[in-house]
């Protein structure tokens, strides 16, 4: 545990939101429409009432790891320059995360209040909680809106995906390869825990075709000395490589 990262801490509160999400809803079964009568609402939160209490207390885990994994997952696109939409990814959680909790409470309410108020009274408290819960479904548009259109300006979900594998995709071609290769190793994040993977694939690709270079202009290598023994240690981490002659 001590080794986790933020971005694991991240995944790993959104798998948690989507195990405990569907847990709740599955807990009390299937409540009633908002406009059934006061008789099957006050029996249905009778019949209920523990499971419901539950549900309630699993609601305020969601609001933490829901608000965990978002942050974290509109961080990604601040760093990746895209802090306009970063923005509104925040206020879309913060609105989504208001309506459900404020729903919620008005849910709780007429459970716990059932047996003291007019079963008039618990049947309104009930229909206005499902028009709260129904008002999520803008603030999570607005989301994921704003997710696709960072995804499509930022490019970054697609270098995730396939900056993994770079060797594979790519020939060394000792005119070109030098300088595309060397833009290559320039990291797309900003914490090493994020880009370790591509600088270690790409050093041995730049390694190779630093060679080829060297044979094809000896005069040239001289000159040059490269990191031939932990390059990609200090790709991720900066640290001063030991170097030797181009071509030695």
């Amino acid at each position: 545990m001590a080794h986790w990262t933020a971005e694991r801490w991240a995944a790993s509160s959104g798998i948690a939101f989507g195990i405990v999400l569907i847990v709740s809803n599955f807990l009390a079964g299937t409540p009633p429409p908002y406009n059934a009568s006061s008789h099957t609402i006050v029996s249905f939160l009778d019949d209920h009432h523990r499971p419901l209490l539950v549900g309630s207390i699993l609601g305020g885990t969601l609001i933490v790891l829901f608000l965990w994994c978002i942050a974290s997952f509109a961080g990604m696109y601040r760093e990746a320059g895209q802090n306009r939409l970063a923005t509104i990814m925040y206020g879309a959680v913060v609105a989504t995360v208001t309506l459900g909790a404020v729903g919620d409470a008005i849910g709780i309410a007429a459970t716990q209040l059932r047996t003291t108020i007019d079963p008039s009274a618990v049947q309104t408290l009930y229909g206005v909680s499902f028009f709260f819960y129904l008002k999520l479904m803008w603030p999570l548009a607005a989301l994921a809106l704003a997710t696709a259109l960072a995804t499509h300006r930022s490019k970054v979900l697609p270098r995730v995906v396939h900056g993994a594998q770079p060797c594979r995709r790519r020939a060394v071609r000792p005119g070109r390869a030098l300088a595309q290769d060397a833009r290559l190793l320039q990291p797309d994040w900003r914490d090493a825990h994020d880009r370790h993977r591509r600088p270690r694939c790409v050093g041995g690709h730049l390694e190779r075709a630093l060679h080829a270079e060297a044979r094809r202009r000896p005069r040239a290598a001289a000159r040059c000395t490269v990191a031939l023994t932990n390059l990609p240690l200090w790709a991720v981490s900066g640290a001063r490589p030991q170097t030797r002659p181009l071509g030695a």
